[in-house]
């Protein structure tokens, strides 16, 4: 289901909401050692911290598994403690978190484009749930919009941004903003909207708002 056309509200100008702030502070250290740069002491001492967070994952004691995969990566970066620390995320019930880590691993991975040969399936795997969780948000935010409620669907298509860039989920936050009162990001991500791929826009969902 496709957002309706963007009608005029009074509601007043939104704040990023409390899902994004969530996300956003859930980061892991930003100074991470790539696996194929590590020493042979820190890459021991990595896998000794996997091979202990893991058995706390197997174990379902998911807020464990978050802290000691977390303790994992400040040693040494590898992919698959990724994974495994957004499986123990997802699993532990923090999504916001898990959508977070997410792209902290896409912008991880994009700095060291010479791991993405070996890691290719730990890539996959992160890819799909960024899809499928943009997904989810998207359609969250669109039942709200279809309900009017700009102010509740504007933090869920940040979430789904957040995620995956898509024309529609740009769209949507433009039309949000427009009927929020904030022209300027409106203008901006309206603008943005016009550069991007309109392929998955069907039917009345290329007819823009602004002629």
């Amino acid at each position: 289901e496709s957002p309706k056309e963007p009608g005029k509200s009074k509601e007043a100008p939104s704040k990023p909401g409390k899902e994004t702030e969530k996300a956003k502070k859930y980061e892991t250290a930003k100074i991470r050692t790539p696996i194929d740069k590590a020493s042979k002491d820190q890459k021991t001492k990595g896998q000794e911290k996997y091979m202990e967070a893991k058995g706390f994952y197997e174990s379902k004691n998911y807020e464990k598994a978050i802290q000691t995969f977390t303790e994992a990566l400040s040693i040494v970066a590898s992919p698959n403690i990724h994974m495994m620390l957004i499986r123990s995320l997802i699993d532990g019930g923090k999504k916001e978190e898990a959508t977070a880590e997410a792209n902290s691993f896409r912008n991880f991975m994009d700095s060291n484009p010479q791991l993405k040969g070996k890691y290719k399936k730990a890539i996959d795997d992160v890819k799909e749930y960024m899809d499928t969780t943009a997904n989810e948000y998207l359609n969250k935010a669109i039942d709200e919009i279809n309900k009017d409620n700009y102010k509740a669907a504007l933090p869920l298509l940040e979430l789904a941004d957040s995620a995956k860039k898509s024309s529609l989920v740009t769209y949507s936050l433009a039309g949000c903003h427009d009927e929020l009162g904030n022209k300027e990001e409106d203008l901006k991500l309206y603008k943005s909207f016009l550069k991007q791929d309109m392929s998955e826009l069907k039917g009345p969902e290329k007819k823009t708002k602004k002629t």
